[in-house]
């Protein structure tokens, strides 16, 4: 994220499922890093996976849990987008 110049502006958040990392902030960016349950409560209009091996997995844990649809988009290694 610090090479592309994506920060706090760009992202509102990161979910993460570790309850030791949420409340703190990812390095050099001042993105909040938050609890899973609050993306599935408060979902935003556009998803971002990174963690594109992890993608097929996060994905099947909040398919049908968000509170909203949202795009979902997985930019390595290759493009791509789903619907949830």
């Amino acid at each position: 994220m610090q090479m592309a110049d994506i920060g706090h502006d760009d992202i509102a958040y990161v979910a993460e499922d570790n309850a030791l990392k949420a409340g703190r902030f990812l390095p050099g960016t001042g993105v909040p890093i938050l609890l899973t349950s609050h993306l599935l409560s408060n979902p935003p209009d556009v998803l971002v996976i990174f963690a594109w091996n992890f993608a097929d997995d996060i994905i099947g844990k909040i398919r049908g849990r968000l509170a909203k649809p949202v795009e979902v988009i997985i930019p390595l290694p290759e493009a791509k987008s789903v619907q949830l």
